[in-house]
């Protein structure tokens, strides 16, 4: 786990395209590795979990092009995760409430198509697709969810007003909302986390980033 995060440091601080090439093969290397043993030590989450990484790096190798800020922010915040989760037993329990049940609120039927596909491809997750923020609502009130995926720019009321209304349910206070938007600027970063957001994903996203966050 120390040697990945060594290599993903030093890959977040290049701007190279070759090297940047190099690191993600070692990157792809060391997460299979890691897949391995903890399948091996039976930590079946861990396992799941790093072998997302490895679906990761595999498309970022494919096409350096998609690498862009957010990309970044979730590798790095996966090896805090990882890092904390490999070294302690207190996190293993939390992990192993899977599938993680999301409500994907998109008024882009490709983001949703993409959402629903991931989900029907692997077991750790399950989607809720609403094309808009009404719908979605519905769906809250009715439903049991332990993750929002919510764009932002959406016709009637915007993401950030849909999580305004969502913190107003007692069940919802504290559940993780991740803001999915082609707006990538200081301003929308802000206003996400004061809006009760908890992390950002830049579209266009690749599946391995969704499934890693």
């Amino acid at each position: 786990t120390r040697k990945l995060c060594e290599v993903v440091r030093t890959f977040c601080r290049t701007l190279e395209r070759e090297r940047r090439i190099d690191l993600l093969a070692v990157m792809r290397q060391e997460a299979r590795r890691l897949r391995n043993s903890f399948s091996a030590a039976n930590f079946e989450v861990l396992s799941a979990f790093t072998s997302a990484l490895e679906r990761l790096f595999t498309a970022l190798s494919m096409d350096i092009g998609t690498i862009n800020g957010s990309t970044l922010k979730t590798i790095s915040h996966a090896m805090d995760f990882l890092v904390q989760a490999a070294s302690s037993n207190s996190g293993h329990e939390e992990m192993e409430r899977t599938p993680i049940r999301m409500l994907a609120v998109d008024d882009d039927p490709v983001c949703l198509r993409t959402l629903t596909m991931l989900a029907s491809n692997t077991k750790v997750l399950d989607v809720v697709a609403s094309d808009g923020v009404e719908t979605a609502l519905r769906e809250l009130k009715t439903g049991d969810f332990d993750l929002i995926f919510s764009d932002i720019l959406m016709p009637g009321m915007n993401g950030f007003e849909f999580v305004a209304e969502l913190r107003k349910e007692p069940k919802y206070h504290a559940t993780p909302v991740v803001f999915v938007t082609a707006l990538s600027d200081f301003e929308t970063r802000s206003r996400s986390v004061l809006s009760g957001g908890c992390d950002l994903i830049a579209k266009p996203f690749t599946a391995g980033e969704v499934l890693v966050k």
